[in-house]
């Protein structure tokens, strides 16, 4: 699956004729601890946080860093799979970053809503699976305009960027509230990612072994078939001397 989601990738950019505009910059996998494969922040871990198995495994610590991993302005991407236990906290935070009060980056749980920065800190309106299953989320801002995206569906958009402000709160955290670690995230997350830019699902699960969203399947397929052709046509071309 890692080498099909892979390809799929590469034969939407080829049939877009562009790369992507979106920078990779922090890629958490937790193979092995809390480390930044794609830059060099990494993490250390606080409470009762683990690292095993592939996950960050959260039961009231979480992971802190020394870093601002989340853009204080402009475009910028979130990726976040996770396993969220039934039972949490009314607050609880994934991602948090800033300070409390706007602009203070949250994405996580309010009740049973998406909690979504200090702007949005009552919820979005969409209730947020704690089921115990695998889901992942993908928040993109820049341009003006935020959307967020469950398991690559979009279930929400609004006006504005969503970005954590200057840089003078309380570093990253994943699994709790920056500046403690409090309101404690319940169960696991297998990746967290951080573009510079606008992504896509496609691009933000590239690698992981996520289906691509139903949207992405015709564009893929294109690609492939055009990938194909190109190929054929180098195969049978005859040089005349």
């Amino acid at each position: 699956m890692r080498g099909f989601a892979a390809a799929a990738l590469a034969a939407a950019c080829f049939l877009s004729g562009t790369a992507s505009a979106a920078t990779l910059i922090h890629d958490y996998q937790f193979d092995d601890g809390v480390t930044d494969s794609a830059g060099s922040a990494d993490g250390w871990l606080a409470g009762a946080a683990t690292v095993s198995g592939g996950k960050l495994n959260l039961a009231g610590g979480f992971a802190g860093f020394n870093d601002y991993l989340l853009p204080s302005s402009g475009a910028f991407s979130l990726y976040v799979s996770f396993v969220a236990q039934p039972s949490q906290y009314y607050y609880t935070e994934m991602v948090s970053q800033g300070y409390s009060g706007q602009p203070g980056f949250y994405l996580g749980i309010v009740g049973n809503d998406i909690r979504l920065t200090d702007i949005y800190a009552g919820g979005i309106g969409k209730t947020f699976p704690k089921d115990n299953e695998a889901h992942d989320m993908l928040l993109t801002t820049g341009g003006g305009t935020s959307e967020l995206f469950v398991d690559g569906i979009s279930v929400w958009s609004a006006a504005g960027n969503v970005n954590p402000g200057a840089m003078n709160g309380a570093h990253t955290v994943f699994g709790g509230q920056f500046g403690g670690g409090w309101e404690s995230f319940l169960g696991s997350m297998d990746t967290v990612r951080i573009f510079d830019g606008v992504a896509t699902y496609s691009e933000a699960t590239a690698g992981l072994g996520a289906v691509p969203e139903p949207a992405s399947w015709a564009m893929m397929l294109s690609g492939f078939g055009l990938i194909g052709a190109a190929m054929r046509r180098r195969q049978v071309a005859v040089s005349f001397a």
